[in-house]
């Protein structure tokens, strides 16, 4: 079987982060996948800012930083420059540019999925967006 590249969504990992129920269970799910390499797992840079971001609201830095670089064991992250983001601006099908933003990094670091809650936000992706459990029964089929 080979090994499906997903890219994951700033929001699923917040879920988890989070522990946004019930959400953070398949997130959980598809973490130890990668954990046990059936999947690879990529963010794009500004996903990992943001995820920083938010739930430092929440926790002490320390404890983000220790949950940061453990979840960096099993992510990698897209490097994204001005290309990137001028690829993106002229993404007009997306009404979010951030959502563009991602889709960009996705299609560019080819992956198979976005794994993500904000489906509508994806609609005009190359890459396919799939939601989180969706993703996991499809692996069960």
């Amino acid at each position: 079987m080979v090994q499906q590249r997903l890219l994951i969504d700033t929001n699923v990992i917040l879920d988890f982060l989070l522990a946004r129920k019930p959400f953070d269970a398949a997130t959980k799910k598809i973490l130890e996948l990668a954990a046990l390499d059936k999947v690879k797992l990529f963010i794009s840079i500004n996903s990992f800012t943001d995820i920083v971001y938010f739930v430092h609201k929440e926790y002490d830095v320390n404890i983000v930083r220790e949950q940061m670089d453990e979840l960096l064991d099993f992510l990698t992250i897209i490097d994204a420059g001005r290309k990137d983001a001028v690829k993106s601006l002229k993404m007009t099908d997306f009404d979010d540019i951030e959502d563009a933003f991602q889709a960009q990094c996705a299609e560019r670091e080819q992956v198979d999925f976005i794994i993500t809650r904000d489906l509508k936000g994806f609609k005009n992706s190359n890459v396919p967006a799939v939601m989180p459990d969706e993703y996991l029964q499809s692996l069960i089929k």
